[in-house]
């Protein structure tokens, strides 16, 4: 019995211990280091000056223009020179399409990528790790697993080698390995989108309090101080000072916005015209294939992304509800009865009430996601697609052989 109890001991000290680590890397990290392996896995960015591990890095990103290559060969193979069939046709377009638009999303936020991306202050801390943590456990399930059990005939290599079966064998199961890192490439798209959205989102709500406290601030500092006029100039002098710091903030969200205004309008623009498409793609492969696990995956896929694409518009409406929402807490402000406007203090008044003015009109200027004007990205938009879906799919099911 005292084996076991010293065995236990051990057994609880180490979880103790797990536990403990697990919590000091929560607290101590402002930034979820798996992005970092993440994009490193899905060939967008490494974080390293080593050149050697650079060179590798380079080198397996190249390899992957061979198992473009090698798919490319594939539909070749299947489509112009095979029998043309409808769902061999569509499977293949499928995978083409979302190669093509994962590569295109992945050299938008290569092209805008900057040092300056981690220097937003996130609360979205566990909001990326779980998201993470959701995203992956469902490659895995859905997609990595199944495609190195089944046989996928669009992942099949375009040749075999004479007599040898296994290295045969051996070379698909690397072929479909490296085209499991795009799925993570995938997975890094919408999760650096994601993490720079709620961080901004979060950035405003930061500066949606620092405004509404700026009286009470004001306040204190005038019963610390000691005379009627001592306490009066020390109150219209934190004001100002208060003021100027939540301008300052609201500034800094602004300049971080019109730096992610590029990226966010690509990639919105893109996110809902592929989705459209993958959609409709769905729709006609869903009425013209009986249900195996290809289909679930393919399913699996367009759901992804359907929810990405709600995630993405209700986020993008939510930033915009929040600078909205700066203006109307300076607005509800106490200032009609705490702005007392006096003769030598005109000048900080007068001041004051610039302040407000203005920060109410930028607030009131509404931060329009919009590439070239062709739509704007809210979530009213995101219900006209699901409205459209929700026809396309059910005229297709009626109209099924």
């Amino acid at each position: 019995m005292a084996n076991w109890r010293t065995y236990w001991d051990r057994f609880r000290r180490w979880m103790r211990s797990c536990r403990e680590s697990y919590y000091e890397f929560n607290c101590d990290k402002e930034f979820f280091v798996g992005i970092n392996i993440c994009a490193l896995v899905g060939k967008i960015h490494m974080d390293s000056d080593d050149r050697c591990f650079k060179r590798l890095w380079k080198l397996f990103r190249v390899l992957m223009l061979l198992v473009f290559g090698f798919l490319g060969w594939r539909f070749y193979l299947d489509v112009v020179e095979g029998e043309l069939e409808f769902a061999k046709l569509i499977n293949n377009v499928f995978i083409c399409s979302i190669l093509l638009v994962t590569s295109i999303r992945s050299a938008l936020i290569c092209r805008y990528y900057a040092d300056f991306v981690l220097e937003i202050r996130r609360k979205a801390y566990f909001v990326v790790k779980n998201v993470t943590v959701v995203i992956l456990s469902n490659m895995v399930v859905f997609i990595s697993g199944p495609s190195l059990m089944i046989d996928v005939p669009a992942f099949r290599l375009p040749f075999n080698i004479p007599n040898m079966k296994l290295a045969t064998y051996v070379c698909q199961k690397v072929h479909i390995l490296m085209l499991m890192t795009v799925g993570v490439n995938f997975m890094m798209n919408i999760l650096l989108i994601f993490m720079i959205l709620f961080g901004l989102i979060t950035e405003g709500k930061v500066v949606d309090c620092a405004f509404s406290r700026v009286f009470n601030q004001a306040l204190n500092r005038q019963d610390e101080s000691g005379s009627v006029p001592q306490r009066t100039q020390a109150f219209w002098n934190e004001l100002n000072d208060r003021f100027d710091e939540c301008i300052e903030q609201h500034t800094l969200l602004l300049q971080k916005i019109a730096l992610m205004r590029n990226l966010f309008e690509s990639t919105f623009l893109v996110t809902y015209y592929s989705t459209t498409l993958h959609i409709a793609g769905g729709a006609f492969f869903l009425i013209s294939k009986s249900f195996d696990m290809y289909m679930l995956q393919m399913i699996n896929v367009v759901v992804m992304q359907v929810i990405e694409c709600f995630i993405l518009t209700r986020w993008t409406t939510l930033l915009n509800d929040v600078h909205e929402s700066i203006g109307d807490t300076v607005y509800d402000l106490d200032w009609p009865q705490q702005l007392q406007h006096s003769e030598r203090f005109s000048a900080q008044y007068q001041a004051v009430r610039a302040k407000i003015k203005l920060t109410i009109e930028r607030c009131n200027q509404p931060l329009r996601f919009s590439r070239g004007g062709h739509f704007e990205f809210t979530q009213e938009k995101f219900t006209e697609l699901m409205n459209t879906a929700y026809s396309l799919v059910t005229f297709l099911w009626d109209m099924r052989p």
